[in-house]
């Protein structure tokens, strides 16, 4: 995972920019939408050599993650259309390899979460192992 990184967002233009090029955006991770959720929105990209490969959407009220936000759909990872348009292959080993990046950074900082990812999303059978070290 040394290749990745995640860096917040603070610009609101940069992300809805993002998240309107990007085929699993929609308006309910819309910085408008985003910042309504909550008393804390934080919205982190993650990286890959300097470039954004990944969004993430977090809503949090009182410091607890809000999952899965009310009234919003598709409130997970966004990938970059440089991801999308891989071949299958090579698209599931990215968007697994960001998945098992971004899971281990929400298990370093939260108790639970949670998200609700776009359905285009059509494999994320890696994550399995993350749901029983959690239950354990």
């Amino acid at each position: 995972m040394k290749d990745l990184s995640l860096d917040l967002c603070t610009n609101d233009a940069i992300w809805d920019d993002f998240v309107s090029a990007s085929k699993q955006g929609s308006v309910f991770t819309r910085s408008l939408i985003l910042n309504e959720v909550g008393d804390t929105t934080h919205k982190y990209f993650v990286r890959k050599a300097g470039r954004i490969v990944a969004g993430l959407p977090l809503c949090l009220l009182n410091g607890e993650l809000i999952f899965p936000v009310p009234f919003c759909y598709y409130q997970g990872l966004i990938f970059d259309n440089s991801i999308n348009q891989l071949n299958p292959y090579r698209r599931f080993t990215w968007t697994s390899h960001i998945l098992d990046y971004v899971l281990r950074f929400l298990m370093s900082k939260y108790q639970k979460f949670g998200f609700t990812l776009h359905h285009s999303i059509l494999d994320l059978g890696q994550s399995n192992g993350y749901q029983m070290r959690a239950m354990n």
